[in-house]
């Protein structure tokens, strides 16, 4: 049985796009410890620079960001060139309908409520990058 705690492949890499620098490192932290590659970027823009750059294998992205929201973030990952099948996983506290159905209309794979419960994290990024293996 493969275990959905560890990665695929050899170092996956994940963006954190988050602007709360606490969340950011208590992310990258358990990330981290399971073997994974991590880049972080404190808002909307820099999310879209660093993905140009280092063009992770999927993204942790907050709604609430102080420039670009996450859901106007997401919609233009996904027009990027490598951002069409790019798994997103939108993580917010918001749990409203109407955050949810613009999560996905603007692309989102995934969508994770804040708190996040590390053990669901883990099991959603396993099952969205073998989703993407496949």
């Amino acid at each position: 049985m493969i275990n959905p705690m560890t990665p695929l492949s050899s170092q996956p890499c994940v963006l954190i796009v988050e602007d709360h620098d606490s969340l950011r490192l208590l992310l990258r932290q358990m990330l981290e410890n399971q073997s994974y590659h991590v880049e972080e970027a404190a808002d909307g823009v820099q999310a879209l620079v660093i993905f140009q750059q280092s063009h992770p294998d999927i993204v942790l992205l907050d709604v609430m960001l102080p420039d670009l929201d996450g859901f106007e973030v997401c919609r233009q990952l996904r027009q990027l060139p490598g951002g069409s099948n790019l798994p997103i996983l939108m993580i917010t506290a918001r749990e409203d309908n109407e955050a949810i159905e613009l999560a996905f209309a603007a692309g989102a794979t995934d969508y994770l409520i804040k708190p996040v419960r590390y053990a669901v994290l883990s099991h959603r990024l396993g099952q969205l990058l073998r989703t993407r293996q496949a």
